[in-house]
């Protein structure tokens, strides 16, 4: 199956889980409706996971023929002690230069402080539109979080961490669809503007519940 079609399969999925939505609006305790839309959102999350284990993905490792990460390609990269998503600009004998998304910033780091992605693509591209709510993994905590899609960009998706209220510039891999597989679009609402991020973030070592671990942006 093509990326094309599993696409058109997607939005044809979408459709039918809009009508039922509509159905169960005039009738929430039917348990036929309740059904079929309990089985739509586990055919859209199988549809999904196995076009990301078939496809290609630009954000997957390409290695060149001496075994260096290709220029272009999307990594991780060690800045403090924690692993940020950046894209290879230069690979030479004993070191990468890099530039970290979010903040474009270029850096020059050894071979062994460069690896591929940590996680792979697991959502398809189409249904990633702005407005989009699901998961996101959080580089500092290592954990994944509530998030609203703001925008794609060349590199990723700029989302923002509901809880929080920061925004970050992602890779796919870093998206995922909540554990219950339910997918919703909030476009429009006005909520997680990404004015609410701190536009000077401050490293702190531990936080609460209503506290958030800001990452240090890399030096300009």
């Amino acid at each position: 199956r093509t990326m094309e079609d599993t696409s058109a399969k997607l939005d044809e999925y979408k459709t039918q889980l809009a009508q039922v939505d509509e159905l169960l609006a005039l009738d929430p305790t039917n348990a036929e409706f309740m059904k079929l839309k309990s089985d739509l959102l586990e055919v859209m999350q199988l549809t999904q996971s196995l076009a990301a284990t078939g496809a290609q993905s630009t954000t997957t490792a390409v290695a060149s023929s001496d075994g260096l990460l290709s220029v272009g390609t999307l990594c991780e990269a060690v800045f403090g002690e924690a692993w940020y998503p950046a894209t290879v600009l230069e690979a030479g004998a004993d070191a990468y230069k890099v530039s970290f998304l979010g903040y474009n910033n270029e850096e020059t780091v050894p071979l062994a402080s460069v690896r591929p992605l940590s996680h792979k693509p697991s959502l398809d591209r189409a249904i990633v539109t702005e407005g989009l709510v699901c998961e996101a993994l959080y580089v500092v905590d290592g954990q994944w979080h509530d998030v609203q899609v703001d925008s794609k960009t060349e590199r990723g998706y700029m989302v923002t961490f509901t809880k929080f209220g920061n925004s970050e510039e992602l890779p796919l891999a870093y998206l995922r669809l909540p554990a219950d597989g339910s997918t919703s679009n909030v476009a429009g609402d006005g909520s997680g503007s990404p004015e609410a991020a701190s536009a000077d973030p401050t490293p702190v070592a531990t936080a609460t519940d209503d506290e958030l671990v800001v990452a240090a942006p890399p030096p300009p």
